[in-house]
């Protein structure tokens, strides 16, 4: 038992990488999903995790346990997946008490199960940003009518393609939003709260739109709805401006105030 106690990390790892192998395939197929932000946000837990005196782990077990039970009832392979990517926080937690509430909300908007929930309000939100834009458009140049995504001008169909208002630009300013809280925290060597961090998370939502609004305003003036050079570098250059540049400012103005007494030294 004493020997036991005192490898009890070595034998705690043994035991996830033996989970691991055995769901194999649902690791496969969450992987396939998004392997570059789970990864990523995996890592930024461990890279920006800070020492804390707060009962996390409740957190996530309990998280855990909803979702298990969840994928059970339901057979959803991908909540069970989600609930591995937590178990792995728990066990670091464990082992080092340190905790990032940034990598875990990275986590669970890079899960498939906010993926589903994205898709299905993406045409939403589409739908709405074409028709706010018909109705500023047309009051500078001749648009015939609106259907759905298309636009009629001058007898020409425009389409406005799936990545104006996609899951991946929505996924690259997260993960930007994500590094510059860690890099800020980092730097001040203070931490955001909770609060600071979810408000920053919906101000990355909502800029994502406005990027996305003006990124289809300009394909339509310049009507380049086609994919090339053209519609990638607009559609960049609107994320630099409408998205990377007030995260920037936003930033400044959310300074993060968490001091020692909150944190373990």
């Amino acid at each position: 038992m004493k020997v036991l106690n005192q490898n009890i990390k070595y034998v705690v790892i043994i035991g996830l990488i033996f989970l691991f192998v055995v769901n194999y395939s649902i690791l496969v197929v969450g992987f396939n999903s998004d392997f570059f932000g789970i990864v990523f946000s995996v890592l930024l837990f461990f890279i920006g995790g800070r020492k804390t005196t707060l009962k996390v782990n409740y957190l996530l077990i309990g998280l855990i346990l909803i979702l298990e039970f969840i994928s059970f009832r339901l057979h959803t392979k991908s909540l069970h997946f989600l609930a591995l990517m937590l178990l792995v926080c728990l066990i670091y937690y464990e082992f080092t008490k340190k905790f990032s509430f940034i990598a875990l909300i990275c986590i669970l908007l890079f899960s498939t199960v906010f993926n589903k929930f994205f898709e299905h309000m993406t045409t939403e939100i589409k739908q709405a940003l074409c028709e706010n834009v018909y109705v500023v458009l047309n009051n500078f140049i001749n648009i015939d009518r609106i259907e759905g995504v298309n636009f009629y001008i001058n007898g020409a169909k425009i389409s406005i393609d799936t990545a104006c208002m996609g899951l991946a630009m929505f996924k690259t300013g997260l993960l930007i939003g994500a590094i510059l809280l860690t890099l800020e925290e980092r730097k001040q060597k203070l931490y955001f709260s909770v609060f600071q961090i979810v408000s920053f998370s919906v101000a990355v939502v909502v800029l994502n739109i406005i990027s996305n609004y003006f990124r289809i305003i300009t394909l339509i003036l310049l009507n380049c709805t086609e994919e090339n050079i053209l519609h990638h570098a607009i559609g960049l250059i609107c994320f630099i401006i409408y998205q990377v540049i007030p995260m920037l400012l936003l930033i400044r103005l959310l300074k993060p105030k968490n001091v020692e007494m909150n944190v373990v030294q």
